[in-house]
């Protein structure tokens, strides 16, 4: 099955320019030093998510379906995430499911998907010192 996905570049411009400002915005804030990964990608991810810059044309892929623009907001996220571990993020197809519909239809923030995307960054990071 032959499935086309178009970028409306408006709308993509939209996200990079909210992303931008969000990331200026939390630079102000931050004491750290340099934003985390998780906090500049659940930023992306939100921002991808909220304004919905991709779209199918014609028929939609069964497999995602009405969550084309969570699963590319979540892809991107997770594997932005990995480049900074010595391991691959491996999460369940139910896990990711369950994420995808939380995306989808609950009011999920920047903030709050950070503290998902940091568990589990986390997590792989704690495989890296028990081996």
């Amino acid at each position: 099955m032959t499935v086309n996905i178009t970028c409306d570049e408006s709308i993509a411009y939209d996200v990079l320019y909210r992303y931008i400002d969000d990331r200026k915005r939390i630079k102000i804030f931050n004491t750290l030093g340099s934003l985390e990964i998780t906090k500049r990608m659940a930023c992306l991810a939100f921002w991808v998510r909220k304004l919905k810059p991709l779209h199918y044309e014609g028929k939609s892929d069964p497999d995602i379906e009405n969550y084309l623009n969570e699963y590319f907001g979540l892809l991107i996220a997770l594997i932005s995430c990995e480049v900074e571990l010595p391991y691959p993020i491996k999460i369940n197809q139910q896990l990711f499911a369950d994420m995808l519909h939380q995306f989808r239809y609950k009011s999920v923030s920047p903030h709050s998907l950070n503290i998902i995307l940091k568990a589990i960054v986390t997590e792989c990071r704690a495989k890296e010192y028990s081996v």
